[in-house]
C-alpha cells in the first residue's frame, strides 16, 4: 500500500464518516464507496480487463475510451447541475462539488489516457499527485459537513 492509497482510504473514510453524522447519507455513501475502492483497486481491474477485451496496444481502444468519457463527462454535468440548483433544493454546495470531482478522478483513472496518467500519477512532495488531489477533496468535504454541524450548534 502506498502513501496515496493510504491518504484515500483514511481521507474518504473520514468524509464519509463526517457525513453521516452530518445526514448527508448520500455523499456519506459515495465517499465510503471511494474510500472502499482506494483498498481494492477495482478501477485498474476494470481498465486491465477492457485492455484484454479489446486488445493491446490501442487498436480499437477509442470506442470504450469515448463511452468512459462520456460517463465522467455525466458526472461533470451533474456537478453543475447540482451547483446551479436553487439554494433551497441544494444540498451542501462544497460536499457536492467535491465528490463529484472525487468520482471523476476515479473515472479518469480507469479511462487512464496517458497524458493525465503521466500528471497524476507523478510524485510530489513524496506522494503521487492523485494522492494529493483525494486529500484535498476529502478535506472539502469533511470541512463542509463539520461546518454544518458547528453552525448547527451555534444556533
Amino acid at each position: 500500500m502506498n502513501a496515496a492509497q493510504l491518504v484515500g482510504i483514511c481521507g474518504f473514510g473520514v468524509a464519509a464518516l463526517l457525513c453521516f453524522w452530518a445526514r448527508w447519507p448520500l455523499i456519506g455513501a459515495i465517499n465510503a464507496t471511494l474510500s472502499l475502492e482506494c483498498v481494492i483497486g477495482l478501477r485498474f481491474g476494470i481498465h486491465d480487463i477492457g485492455e484484454q477485451v479489446i486488445g493491446q496496444p490501442y487498436p480499437g481502444r477509442d470506442n470504450i475510451k469515448v463511452a468512459l468519457i462520456i460517463v465522467a463527462l455525466m458526472l461533470m454535468a451533474g456537478l453543475i447541475s447540482s451547483l446551479l440548483r436553487p439554494k433551497s433544493r441544494r444540498g451542501p454546495p462544497f460536499a457536492t462539488a467535491a465528490t463529484f470531482a472525487a468520482l471523476m478522478l476515479f473515472c479518469i483513472e480507469t479511462i487512464s489516457l496517458e497524458a493525465i496518467d503521466k500528471m497524476v500519477y507523478r510524485f510530489s512532495s513524496g506522494m503521487m499527485v492523485i494522492g494529493w488531489l483525494w486529500l484535498v477533496l476529502a478535506l472539502v468535504v469533511a470541512g463542509e459537513a463539520l461546518w454544518k454541524k458547528v453552525q448547527k450548534r451555534a444556533k
